[in-house]
């Protein structure tokens, strides 16, 4: 009894080292836990994550590796398979819940994508260093001057640059009108001004005499010559009497000797007998012939 005893702890021992089959008796010797169903599947624990940060729901602690089926909308997550790794859980999407954005290029050094939040993300790239320079490209086909395609379209190979420049010329345009001068401006003394121009017509312009502007600070007073002289000579303690002094002239020189009072009495006195002769002589000429 004691030997089957032996032999069943013995058995029991290896089965429990050995690979676990659900469903089938054959596990894959690749795997730990062979679960085997046709019309059944795993439930994975459901449980309710606050964010992809989340530390405290699992009440053991979080490790790599763990699986759980997250079951709100909350945070930065939604329903669905959350992994986690070292420091935060990873949600197991298919290509079908991606979000599918567009990069644009700023054609600054930077581009925008839209995240998964509909907010736009701007991100800096950094400038790689200046690839050497390409060769050079093959040399164009020289371009036809207007000459040569006015020959082609006209089909006149002959023609000369003389026949093309005499076919291009355009017609003399008309004369245009005579324009308007002005003759004359006039001002009015009211602020207004008439101009009249070469036709006749007048325009008298608006008052353009603007609001009288206010009145200007007064001047600092002016300074005698009294004034100016003493700070001129530095003399701050002379007077009056000593500038009417100081500006005073030289004596000048004696003048010619004026002529008698009497002697111009009597040159007035024969001057007037001469002129009274004159007359009468005059008077008298007409009644001696």
């Amino acid at each position: 009894m004691k030997n089957y005893y032996f032999l069943f702890l013995l058995g029991l021992s290896f089965w429990s080292h050995a690979q676990v089959g659900i469903g089938t008796s054959l596990p894959n010797a690749s795997t730990q836990l062979d679960v085997s169903a046709t019309n059944k599947g795993i439930l994975i624990p459901r449980v309710s994550l606050t964010s992809t940060q989340d530390k405290t729901t699992i009440a053991g602690g979080n490790v790599n590796s763990l699986l759980v089926f997250n079951t709100q909308t909350i945070s930065d997550i939604v329903p669905g398979y959350y992994y986690w790794y070292t420091d935060k859980w990873y949600r197991m999407g298919s290509a079908d819940t991606e979000t599918i954005t567009t990069l644009v290029d700023n054609k600054n050094g930077t581009i925008t994508y839209t995240n998964e939040k509909g907010l736009p993300v701007t991100i800096n790239l950094a400038s790689g260093p200046q690839g050497i320079p390409g060769t050079n490209g093959k040399n164009g086909v020289d371009g036809k001057s207007a000459y040569e395609i006015w020959k082609e379209i006209t089909k006149n190979n002959t023609a000369t640059i003389t026949d093309y420049l005499a076919a291009v010329k355009g017609d003399t345009g008309a004369a245009g009108t005579n324009g308007k001068g002005i003759t004359t401006t006039v001002d009015n003394g009211n602020g207004t001004f008439t101009i009249t121009y070469t036709d006749g017509s007048t325009f008298t312009t608006s008052n353009l005499t603007g609001v009288q502007g206010a009145a200007g600070t007064n001047g600092v007073d002016g300074k005698s010559a009294f004034e100016i002289w003493k700070e001129t000579t530095n003399n701050t303690t002379a007077t009056i009497t000593d500038y009417l002094a100081a500006i005073k002239g030289d004596t000048g020189a004696q003048g010619p000797q004026g002529t008698q009072e009497k002697e111009l009495q009597l040159q007035l006195i024969m001057e007037t007998e001469r002129l009274q002769l004159r007359i009468l002589t005059v008077q008298l000429l007409p009644l001696l012939t």
